[in-house]
């Protein structure tokens, strides 16, 4: 964790916690799975993890593994604790009850070292095209914090927009941002504002999402390596 200070503004910031260089546009990859990808490799850098967790989440979407879960689970979403845990990684769906538990959380998490997911609503975020509109589910990963002026500093896509974007063209680059706490805790909250959305919305309603790294690091780090580790957790399975 690195600890900036300026006369008495302090910032807890995580600084591996970087933005993604792939060039996958967010029909492809998204907006869900980036942040997951990025909050991994930022746990354990320069392995090649963030295109591990896309190969890996591709693979268990195409070959229908969500048959594995338990009634009542969103494979849509699922799947996400359910590659982490394949990598190694501790997922862990926390609920928080109010505002002051999740900036808590946040507190807690970041302090440890560890990212922080947390879902929202962008029809409460000032900055895109959703705003006062349109219900929109987004994950927003926090990378650190500064209490005495409230602000998160989190790994953002939604601030690179300037309109509605292109969804078959863009790019999609999760870039630093500054947010107000109170504006991400309200795009939290305004996840019980979901009508016909509400299904999916659900799945996140009250909760923040944590990833802590493996004890041990993962042994793979070329390609074969890689798909040679998840053939033999896919036999697993049978």
């Amino acid at each position: 964790v690195l600890i900036m200070e300026g006369g008495m503004k302090m910032w807890k910031i995580l600084e591996n916690v970087k933005t993604n260089k792939d060039k996958w546009p967010i029909r492809e990859v998204d907006c869900f799975t980036k942040p997951h990808a990025i909050a991994i490799e930022s746990l354990i850098p320069d392995k090649g993890l963030f295109e591990s967790y896309i190969y890996y989440l591709a693979l268990s979407k195409s070959y229908g593994f969500y048959h594995k879960f338990e009634e009542g689970q969103n494979w849509a979403f699922d799947v996400h604790p359910y590659v982490c845990n394949l990598l190694g990684f501790q997922y862990e769906k926390q609920v928080c009850k109010d505002r002051a538990e999740l900036q808590e959380f946040i507190k807690e998490k970041i302090d440890a070292g560890q990212p922080v997911l947390v879902p929202g609503n962008l029809k409460k975020l000032y900055y895109t095209w959703s705003y006062k509109k349109s219900d929109g589910l987004h994950l927003f990963l926090i990378k650190g914090y500064n209490e005495e002026l409230g602000l998160y500093s989190i790994q953002d896509c939604m601030h690179n927009f300037e309109g509605i974007p292109d969804f078959d063209k863009t790019s999609e680059k999760f870039t630093n941002f500054i947010l107000p706490m109170n504006v991400l805790i309200d795009c939290w909250q305004a996840l019980h504002e979901f009508d016909e959305f509400y299904y999916l919305g659900s799945y996140y309603l009250d909760k923040a999402i944590s990833i802590k790294k493996p004890v041990e690091e993962p042994y793979y780090s070329t390609s074969k390596e890689k798909l040679l580790y998840f053939l033999s957790r896919i036999l697993l399975f049978f």
